[in-house]
């Protein structure tokens, strides 16, 4: 499984969209109860919710969305190459990771959210060796700004922005105010057209909503922490073998996996400390995660260990993936 994953054969274009199609399948039986909503919705993921017919269009347009990024992490190591080998494990660990929670089979507003962290991470890495790159990095604000009007925590991310200016350039205090003009420029609209339409109380409502919300972060079932509790010890390993093999690789190579090591860690410390984020986190992280894992397993080494640790993971989603299950449809 893992050899087959690790190579670029055509055939996976189609096997991909049909596994996510297997795991995704619980969408076409939902049920209200199958899953437990935010409390408040951000003003552009209550846009598109309007427009939603039903859950299972919702679960469709979601899984739609999960295919689409994960092929675009194929698409954004092509383009930048920090991983040698062209292969689609990437994806397929980001299917894993990013579907493991059958709580988060709807259009869950961390996974429309996504797709603008990879525009951010585009420019971001754009900017590399760049002479001016005012452009780029306004661009990365302005795209964590609209990730965060659909999902209040990926607004964080603007500190991953400015990190990533002091990793890939000497500090510029106009880049940092380029990435923070253009992440106030979707939140100044915002605010416009709330005060045109006058719907401030409509805005308060929100705001009162997540300072009020606290999400439950450690009382999980069981098969919840076996399988979160994997998926750190793959991430600590993988980032302990790019250590270990850090200055050989080029020098774009060892700055790129620096900002997914900088993004995993900065959204693992916003799962712990913000009181409203929960496992929902898990979508976003699944793109660094994903990135550092490939890098292990392509790796050279210890082949063997590489592939029970794979054989692991495999079985672990399995058997986490049939709890859920079979517990939704209790």
């Amino acid at each position: 499984m893992l050899r087959f994953f690790k190579s670029n054969s055509i055939g996976l274009v189609f096997i991909l969209p049909l596994l996510v199609l297997l795991i995704w399948s619980d969408i076409f039986g939902v049920k209200e109860d199958n899953f437990v909503p935010l409390p408040y919705s951000m003003p552009a993921y209550a846009l598109v919710m309007k427009v939603m017919p039903n859950l299972i269009v919702s679960g469709i347009v979601a899984m739609l969305l999960i295919i689409v990024q994960a092929f675009y992490l194929v698409y954004i190591n092509v383009v930048y190459n920090f991983i040698s080998q062209r292969t689609y494990l990437t994806s397929l660990l980001f299917v894993l990771i990013s579907s493991a929670f059958l709580n988060l089979h709807y259009l869950h507003p961390a996974i429309i959210a996504n797709i603008f962290v990879l525009f951010t991470i585009v420019e971001i890495f754009s900017s590399y060796r760049q002479p001016k790159v005012y452009k780029a990095t306004f661009n990365a604000g302005f795209w964590v700004a609209v990730a965060g009007l659909f999902y209040i925590n990926a607004n964080f991310l603007i500190l991953f922005v400015l990190i990533s200016l002091l990793v890939l350039h000497t500090f510029n205090w106009r880049e940092w105010t380029a990435a923070l003009i253009g992440f106030s420029i979707p939140y100044a609209i915002t605010l416009f057209l709330y005060y045109f339409f006058d719907k401030w109380t409509d805005l308060e409502h929100i705001i009162d909503a997540i300072v009020e919300f606290h999400s439950p972060k450690w009382h999980w079932p069981l098969a919840y922490y076996l399988y979160s509790g994997l998926l750190l010890a793959l991430g600590i390993i993988s980032i302990l073998k790019l250590s270990s093999t850090y200055s050989n690789n080029k020098v774009s190579t060892r700055s790129y996996f620096t900002l997914f090591t900088t993004q995993l860690s900065l959204l693992t410390l916003v799962f712990i400390f913000v009181p409203f984020a929960s496992i929902e986190v898990i979508v976003l992280m699944a793109v660094p995660l994903s990135y550092l894992m490939s890098n292990y397993y392509l790796s050279k080494g210890n082949n063997w260990i590489q592939q029970i640790s794979f054989s692991i993971l495999l079985v672990g989603f399995i058997f986490f993936y049939l709890e859920k299950f079979f517990n939704l449809g209790a």
